[in-house]
């Protein structure tokens, strides 16, 4: 979907048919579109976005419990749905691949893909060690209040053996 404000001149993508003035090529999708009413009904804030904030909030109330955790972002102003932390004296890339079977991500989205520290964990005042240690926590319509727990204990293990692999390195990172 796209909206435009009036008077705004688009160029198309897609070049053929004459449709809406010429901004669009071809018949519309009706199955996409009728997907996209659907997923806009399944997305409804008023009755999600409360269930994921609370599962959300779950998930870093016991992540919270870990010693240097750190949340990134704001503690309410931010989307229901995700959870950056970042695990103090923790390699990332190992915690990352330590709780494999875990869908997470490291650093922040707009950086995932690039190996330097993430420019929005800089701007938030994290050093290059701690952004580089911080993970990405999603929760979805499906996420059950069981998967947040298991995800808890989880992590809370994995951070404990990194540091004790880590042999009370003193400095962490902060």
């Amino acid at each position: 979907a796209l909206y435009a404000r009036p008077g705004t001149k688009l160029m198309p993508l897609l070049h053929g048919g004459a449709q809406v003035g010429g901004d669009r090529a071809g018949t519309l999708a009706t199955h996409q579109i009728v997907g996209m009413g659907r997923a806009y009904e399944l997305a409804d804030t008023a009755t999600e976005a409360p269930k994921l904030a609370a599962l959300r909030d779950r998930l870093w109330s016991g992540l919270s419990a870990i010693d240097g955790v750190r949340l990134n972002g704001h503690p309410t102003e931010c989307s229901p749905h995700l959870l950056n932390v970042a695990f103090s004296g923790v390699d990332g890339e190992s915690l990352r691949l330590g709780i494999a079977d875990i869908a997470v991500s490291a650093g922040a989205a707009c950086d995932s893909a690039t190996p330097e520290a993430s420019h929005v964990l800089s701007a938030l005042g994290l050093s290059n060690t701690l952004a580089a240690s911080s993970q990405r926590f999603s929760v979805g319509r499906f996420t059950s209040e069981i998967e947040i727990d298991y995800v808890i204990r989880r992590v809370t293990a994995e951070v404990a053996r990194l540091r004790g692999l880590a042999n009370g390195m003193p400095d962490w990172g902060q």
